[in-house]
């Protein structure tokens, strides 16, 4: 059973909250994915004394991550869409419209969204799966796809389910970003891990995905 407790920090000038939860790790870990706090998993012979110890040992590298962990500000008056920017308006109906003459996007509603989102996404990967057919290495057949927004990832791979989940935030990045994490999941059907293999069966599917995956880094999950 783990156990928790919340202490406010000052790393580098700014009060942070920290989340210390005991695990029966042989490691302790820090997460960035919640809001507002650092959650700490603790090592089983590690103590909160301890981990203040090393926080204070690497409270500017500490600040960094949470403040660029933290939520960005939302502008409702435009939406992206595959690095395109629209003006976002208002309206009536059930069905999201976008005008390319104008450079604007209706959104009738939430639900609408959601449901265009969706649409938008399964279309792309219906493209990737046809531009990568055939690879010649990974069989694209019998995957299932979802998508839903993320705070963590772009992307994870079940290689026995053959399940392939993707962050929906990248169909507002360029085309190039889901392109990359497309092939990136598919690659972990054949290697499960981030080995040497892995990245060689990378590099042959896609070729570029270095410089990529380095731009990809410094957009921030929102």
């Amino acid at each position: 059973m783990s156990s928790t407790r919340v202490k406010t920090l000052t790393c580098d000038g700014l009060e942070i909250p920290f989340r210390f939860i005991k695990k029966n790790n042989k490691y302790s870990y820090f997460y960035f994915n919640e809001p507002g706090i650092i959650k700490v998993h603790m090592a089983k012979r590690t103590s909160i004394r301890q981990m203040i110890r090393h926080i204070e040992q690497q409270q500017t590298t500490l600040k960094k991550r949470f403040i660029d962990a933290q939520p960005l500000p939302k502008d409702d008056s435009i939406y992206r869409l595959f690095g395109k920017t629209y003006t976002r308006l208002n309206g009536e109906g059930d069905t999201v419209i976008i005008n390319d003459n104008d450079g604007s996007i209706t959104i009738p509603s939430d639900h609408a969204l959601k449901q265009f989102e969706q649409t938008q996404m399964m279309r792309a990967i219906t493209h990737l799966e046809e531009k990568y057919q055939n690879n010649g290495v990974i069989k694209l057949s019998d995957i299932t796809y979802n998508a839903s927004y993320m705070i963590s990832r772009y992307g994870s791979c079940h290689k026995q389910k053959r399940k392939i989940h993707l962050n929906l935030q990248l169909i507002h990045e360029d085309m190039i970003y889901l392109e990359y994490v497309f092939c990136h999941e598919i690659c972990h059907l054949k290697v499960a891990n981030h080995s040497k293999a892995f990245y060689a069966l990378l590099q042959s599917i896609f070729p570029e995905y270095k410089p990529v995956r380095k731009a990809l880094k410094k957009i921030r999950l929102r």
